[in-house]
């Protein structure tokens, strides 16, 4: 998939470039031409078409170059460059390297107290949170809103149990608390689920609890937890125990009781 996308920013970039095999294209001169330009400093910047994001959403990026003089620049050709997009929180960074090849002594062309649009291209970011784009030296980081669909097989998602008290005593009764915990740096979501099984010995818990809700998935903050079930149960002497099983993942509390 990666080398598929890679393909695909290739091509729509020496689009932009405007190198062929037929023609040149505007921002780049011929040296038949005799076009009369003079060397000098220009600036470059990543310019997006906006600041903020929804998850999913494309972002559409270029490399500006920026001539400030009141005179044509004419400058090297750049041959190959780096131009990516990536969400910070990604584990599988990519770096897209696009190469172009130039007519013998042709120069890149910006007007005078002009911008050129040296090369663009569109990204989808699979991940909320800073969105970082980075080409020829510059770096631009945009925000990216919403949540990510995950399961409870994903990283950083788990269950923990937790009692209302720490020591217990014979007949004392507890108030026991599932939730879905989410440590990840981003928000998720998480399809709500129908059945909660539970049980009080350690075996694989049988008896279900059925759960509806008006929602379809729950939506956890970044290192934040979300209760799914509570209910009161009664300790005996020696031990208190209550084990859950949501989704094929089972999660347990196991307590000593005293008398």
């Amino acid at each position: 998939m990666i080398y598929s996308v890679m393909l695909i920013l290739v091509a729509i970039t020496v689009f932009s470039l405007g190198i062929n095999d037929d023609s040149i294209k505007e921002g780049f001169n011929d040296p038949s031409d005799n076009l009369v330009t003079r060397s000098g400093t220009y600036e470059q910047f990543i310019w997006t078409n906006k600041e903020s994001y929804e998850l999913g959403e494309q972002v559409e990026a270029a490399i500006i170059f920026v001539n400030n003089h009141n005179y044509t620049i004419g400058i090297n050709p750049i041959y190959s460059l780096e131009f990516s997009g990536n969400s910070v929180y990604d584990p599988e960074k990519t770096a897209c390297s696009i190469h172009a090849s130039y007519p013998q002594g042709a120069k890149i062309i910006i007007p005078a107290n002009e911008n050129l649009t040296f090369t663009s291209s569109k990204f989808t970011p699979t991940y909320p949170g800073p969105f970082k784009i980075v080409g020829l030296g510059q770096t631009k980081t945009v925000n990216v809103t919403g949540y990510k669909k995950v399961t409870v097989n994903s990283t950083g998602i788990s269950f923990k149990v937790e009692p209302s008290v720490l020591v217990l005593k014979d007949r004392d009764t507890v108030e026991v608390s599932l939730f879905l915990e989410n440590d990840n740096p981003y928000p998720v979501k998480i399809p709500v689920f129908s059945e909660i099984r539970r049980s009080l010995v350690s075996t694989n818990p049988k008896s279900g609890m059925m759960i509806q809700y008006v929602i379809s998935h729950y939506e956890i903050e970044a290192y934040s937890e979300r209760l799914l079930w509570k209910e009161n149960c009664r300790a005996s002497y020696p031990g208190f125990s209550i084990y859950y099983k949501v989704e094929g993942v089972m999660v347990a509390l196991e307590m000593e009781v005293i008398r």
